[in-house]
């Protein structure tokens, strides 16, 4: 278990690593400095959509549907299965409480980056539906994270693992 621990770690610092290359050397430049909508923890609103699809340029789209859209979804995968291994390793409910949340990030952040390349690839401006769904879903993702790392934290401070 340690070495799928291990694995599944060194694919997040990787994909982290280069999507963070990715988003501070094409995107933000690309959309005059604007934050990525994966990046709004908070969500964003239709005029905020607009303003980022406006600003981003052909260069911007097209690292979205490439370099983007492949290690987008490397990330959520190898986070989910990290984080699942973590909380699997815990006793009681909260490990599985725990699982589960990665589960639900996991789904969420998938979810969230098809709705992603749905707004690239729409109109200007786009559909108010799209932007509140995957508004919701980045917001959605944050908060699975979260829950899936307090589960993991409560668990680890219960007591000694399985």
């Amino acid at each position: 278990m340690r070495v799928l621990v291990s694995l599944a770690g060194l694919a997040v610092l990787i994909a982290c690593t280069i999507l963070v290359f990715t988003m501070v050397t094409i995107l933000m430049p690309a959309a005059g400095g604007q934050w990525p909508f994966d990046l709004r923890v908070t969500g964003y609103t239709v005029p905020e959509a607009t303003a980022y699809l406006t600003a981003l340029n052909d260069a911007g789209r097209e690292a979205i549907r490439t370099t983007m859209a492949l290690w987008d979804t490397v990330l959520p995968v190898a986070l989910t299965v990290f984080l699942a291994l973590l909380c699997l390793g815990q006793r009681g409910k909260l490990g599985w409480l725990g699982v589960l949340a990665a589960l639900a990030y996991g789904a969420a952040d998938l979810a969230e980056n098809a709705a992603i390349l749905r707004l690239i690839d729409g109109s200007v401006p786009p559909d108010p539906l799209t932007v509140t769904g995957a508004s919701t879903l980045t917001m959605a993702k944050y908060a699975a994270l979260l829950l899936a790392c307090l589960f993991y934290l409560l668990a680890r401070l219960r007591g000694p693992r399985r």
